[in-house]
């Protein structure tokens, strides 16, 4: 293959890419105004959704979106007609969508503030928490239409199908785990779930056994691997005409379980030591209660003085609390520690492309590799 995703070479697919948004999107709201409903009600639907679409699914990198449209270009290796990029942008576009969802529902979770530069979705006055808990699960839905309204002739419609929901059940475990793996749901695993008991505000803790590694990888594959890299991959690769029987399906889930890893790693680093004005996101991991890569490195690292200290302020809700935990991160050199291990992982994962044996999978993932964390 003689072609490199470089920007201009990827050109095509990308504008075509980010032309069509409008289009996905009145096709979806298309298929509500065909329902019963009186002609004022619709006009409300239509204004309300629109507004949901566009402030949930712009504004970002649209990395996922780019990944399935690269991946569709270098595995098809030929000229692309406007219908076939169309299918491929529809997807691309429904993954946005996705994504959109799950950021809409994890700004709830974690009672978030801000995303990309603008306030989270549920605290706008017009919509509240009632109407974006509906809202998620419109946009999911949407996806389900599309793909139908696009795909349903395709080959693949049955397979692309089913990638969705098994990333998207697996990102909703990952995300249970990632809200409750400090719980005493956790702590203590014969503990019967209560039926009986109402909802009142507990005081967090930390479950000291659940600070490893380990239990790390479990929480954040599920939540971030799957749906952010399998998924946009998967999609490419099966509209471009490879079999899901393929045994190169096995080496991509392995990468992206890898990339996911990387980048949750990257995300937790972001919100400790990243600049808000460019992240666009205050960060909450601390308050929220965690379990983040600063902090199970930090416990690798620190006497048990420190864990002490750690576990008396993680988790509050309050500043001079996130000051000590910053001030302990800094003193055993997390920045650092986060350094080297960037500059490993990368060089592992570049060993596991180049074992790929597809020139133009490997091509867009080590472009992808160079591309994530670079704001492009």
């Amino acid at each position: 293959m003689d072609k490199e995703p470089s920007g201009e070479e990827a050109d095509n697919g990308l504008t075509f890419f980010r032309t069509m948004y409008n289009k996905y999107r009145d096709a979806f709201l298309n298929q509500i105004n065909e329902y019963a409903l009186e002609d004022d009600i619709k006009r409300h639907l239509e204004k309300y959704y629109k507004v949901l679409f566009d402030y949930n699914c712009l504004g970002g990198k649209n990395n996922r979106g780019i990944l399935v449209i690269l991946i569709y270009e270098y595995v098809k290796n030929r000229d692309i007609n406007s219908s076939e990029w169309e299918k491929a942008a529809c997807l691309a576009w429904c993954i946005e969508i996705l994504q959109a969802s799950f950021l809409v529902a994890d700004d709830i979770m974690d009672m978030g503030e801000t995303r990309r530069n603008k306030h989270c979705w549920y605290l706008l006055k017009d919509v509240e928490t009632k109407n974006a808990v509906n809202d998620v699960l419109l946009l999911y839905n949407a996806i389900y239409k599309l793909i139908e309204l696009y795909l349903q002739n395709e080959s693949c419609y049955v397979d692309i199908l089913a990638a969705f929901r098994d990333a998207t059940l697996k990102t909703i475990v990952g995300q249970h785990l990632d809200t409750n793996i400090f719980s005493d749901k956790y702590s203590d695993v014969n503990r019967t779930i209560n039926v009986h008991n109402v909802n009142v505000p507990e005081q967090p803790t930390i479950n000291i056994n659940m600070i490893n590694f380990k239990v790390y990888k479990n929480v954040v594959v599920h939540k971030t691997a799957y749906y952010s890299f399998f998924l946009p991959i998967v999609c490419g690769m099966l509209l471009a005409g490879i079999s899901k029987d393929n045994l190169i399906y096995k080496k991509v889930e392995d990468i992206s379980i890898m990339m996911g890893e990387y980048f949750q790693i990257h995300d937790d680093y972001l919100d400790t030591f990243g600049d808000a004005s460019k992240t666009g996101k205050v960060g909450s991991d601390i308050q929220n209660n965690k379990l983040t890569w600063p902090l199970i490195k930090t416990f690798e690292l620190c006497t048990e003085q420190d864990k002490l200290k750690i576990m008396k302020n993680y988790g509050k809700n309050n500043a001079a609390c996130v000051k000590i935990i910053d001030s302990v991160y800094e003193q055993y050199n997390v920045r650092q520690h986060y350094a080297e291990y960037e500059k490993t992982k990368k060089e592992t994962i570049l060993r596991a492309i180049s074992e790929l044996h597809h020139e133009g999978i490997e091509y867009v993932l080590k472009y992808l590799l160079e591309i994530l964390f670079t704001g492009a």
